[in-house]
């Protein structure tokens, strides 16, 4: 839970790059799930190896374009609500776009390439790509991973496999709370 939740490791120090801050909203019904799904998989026996970095990374992480150190980016007093339940509206959309804060940012607006080599990030908010898109086209992007556009997204930087997979509850939800970022 201090690992998934809050970015740290037992003796409390900054874990690198585990973005604590996608999960630290979860309801406690969620991050139950989470933890006994995680803890379902057998177990792996390996030494982790050192994470080192170059100097690109620190002058990233400086600009606050890589979060290097997660657990700083992370409200450890927030409390978690108990269950968030699934309905279509924007709040619950809200609720699940946290993990699109990765990539396309706090705001949705996207921007320049997160990981050097990377394509530069779309805005997924009312002003960008989401509001040009009906309902129908947001659901056939995030489901079959091409554009109304006819571009192609590639799964290693925009998940869409694991899009595919959400509820119709889910989908929906996002692309109203994402087209109502307009301001």
């Amino acid at each position: 839970m201090r690992a998934i939740k809050h970015g740290l490791n037992q003796q409390g120090k900054s874990l690198k790059l585990m973005p604590a801050y996608e999960y630290n909203s979860l309801s406690n019904q969620d991050m139950g799930a989470l933890i006994a799904y995680l803890k379902s998989l057998p177990p792996v026996n390996r030494e982790m190896p050192t994470i080192s970095l170059r100097p690109v990374a620190y002058v990233l992480t400086y600009l606050d374009q890589l979060p290097l150190v997660a657990a700083e980016k992370v409200d450890h007093t927030a409390t978690s609500k108990e269950v968030v339940h699934p309905e279509i509206t924007p709040a619950y959309g809200q609720y699940l776009a946290v993990s699109c804060t990765g990539c396309h940012r706090d705001n949705f607006k996207g921007g320049s390439a997160v990981v050097p080599g990377s394509p530069a990030v779309p805005n997924i908010s009312g002003t960008g790509l989401v509001g040009k898109w009906s309902e129908a086209e947001f659901i056939q992007t995030l489901k079959t991973g091409v554009t109304p556009e006819g571009k192609k997204l590639n799964p290693q930087y925009m998940p869409w496999k694991m899009t595919r997979e959400y509820t119709e509850v889910e989908i929906k939800s996002l692309y109203l709370y994402l087209k109502g970022l307009t301001a």
